[in-house]
């Protein structure tokens, strides 16, 4: 679909801001650079599939995001109050300036595959909406056609809990929105999230080329990385 830029949400790099559930158990420096991977790997991903609008926060540290972002894109501050309307500003900004779609990410799932982004983007051609499920109940990617946006999308969503993309999904179902799901897919939030993003790449079942060089460099990986909870 013509100009259906990406749009890729992410935190400035300010150390113990960013992956605070992980940091519990790996610490805050090593987060830091860790979470510096996972933007990385994920804007280089979707840049490859689109053109890029990156809207960070917290929107006083432009200079922290921008030596992040790499000019890989648009540098955009995000507003609003709570998670739904920071997205919901950044589609409408996007549509305000007349794209015809627009798919928003985030920066937790640095191996997502970009055959994955890519349906995303497809899937607009034919269907109203697509979603991108983590398999803790969150998701990771969500699209949208202009005509068929809505702000009540991400209106009275608990954030931050296993209902997050069952909620979105049936308030989509009652504006009778054609929504293409894609195939689930994990973030990295706490120890054992971590723990399995390690086991995938060590492995070869995904790839995330910034993120594996920067666990290479900081983590044994003869150690058997099983003690963490949440």
């Amino acid at each position: 679909m013509t100009h259906c830029p990406l749009i890729v949400f992410f935190k400035a790099p300010i150390l113990g801001t960013v992956k605070t559930r992980l940091a519990r158990t790996l610490g805050q420096d090593k987060t830091l650079g860790l979470y510096r991977s996972f933007v990385t790997d994920v804007i280089e991903k979707a840049g490859s599939v689109g053109p890029l609008s990156l809207f960070y926060s917290p929107a006083g540290h432009p200079d922290e995001a921008k030596e992040l972002a790499g000019g890989a894109g648009e540098l955009i501050a995000q507003s609003g109050g709570d998670l739904g309307e920071k997205m919901a500003g950044a589609f409408e900004y996007e549509f305000s300036r007349g794209a015809a779609c627009a798919v928003l990410m985030g920066t937790d799932v640095p191996d997502v595959p970009v055959p994955l982004i890519r349906e995303a983007c497809d899937a607009l051609e034919q269907n109203q909406a697509v979603i991108g499920p983590v398999r803790d109940g969150g998701y990771f990617l969500v699209g949208f056609r202009a005509d068929a946006y809505s702000r009540t999308f991400f209106q009275n969503i608990p954030w931050s809990t296993d209902r997050v993309c069952d909620k979105t999904l049936e308030i989509m179902g009652k504006h009778q929105i054609d929504c293409h799901v894609l195939s689930p897919w994990d973030d990295v939030d706490i120890q054992a999230d971590y723990n399995a993003l390690i086991h995938r790449l060590r492995t070869g079942q995904t790839q995330a080329p910034r993120t594996w060089a920067w666990i290479q460099r900081h983590e044994d990986l003869n150690f058997n990385h099983n003690s963490g909870s949440e």
